[in-house]
């Protein structure tokens, strides 16, 4: 079960590098930090759609849509990191989720911080957001630090109720919350 974990950590790392994410040397400004840590997340957002099915239903998609909500900054940034990329092998297409919309089309949902999340129910939506809470309130990832390090957490019970099945080597290098955890 180690080498498995170490051997997924890798892979991820790996992708991560392979999306072009370099932490450069030096001061970096509040902007261009915060851009980083934007490119790092659309990054892990890659991976989750890589290690997670959705059901066969949703499939059919011509695009893998990732919807947004949170500033136009958050979507570019998003949008170019992942431009040119492919996941399950189509074209991912990132647009904005605006207050009141209902994430219908969106396989994946990411909330940036201070968005209000509303929950999809069961409908089949990765819901990605920012802190240990987020998974815990209804959530399916929810980003946080620990020791200055990007780390995310995920509730398996929201998963199924969504009808999406995540990688058990996923899985492994999270935090567990919520109903399975």
């Amino acid at each position: 079960m180690r080498v498995q974990t170490a051997l997924a950590a890798r892979w991820i790392c790996a992708s991560l590098l392979g999306l072009g994410l370099a932490v450069s040397s030096g001061t970096a400004r509040a902007t261009e930090a915060s851009d980083l840590e934007t490119r790092v997340k659309a990054a892990f957002l890659f991976n989750f759609a890589r290690f997670t099915e959705w059901p066969a239903a949703t499939e059919g998609a011509k695009d893998f849509m990732i919807c947004v909500a949170g500033n136009d900054s958050t979507l570019t940034v998003i949008r170019d990191t992942l431009q040119n990329k492919e996941v399950r092998g189509k074209r991912p297409t990132v647009r904005a989720l605006r207050t009141g919309q209902d994430g219908s089309g969106c396989q994946m949902v990411y909330f940036a911080a201070d968005e209000p999340y509303s929950g999809f129910g069961e409908l089949p939506v990765l819901s990605v957001g920012e802190g240990l809470e987020f998974p815990r309130q209804g959530g399916i990832v929810g980003f946080h630090l620990v020791d200055g390090r990007l780390r995310f957490a995920i509730n398996p019970g929201q998963a199924k109720t969504a009808g999406l099945k995540i990688s058990s080597r996923l899985l492994e290098l999270a935090d567990i919350v919520g109903q399975g955890g």
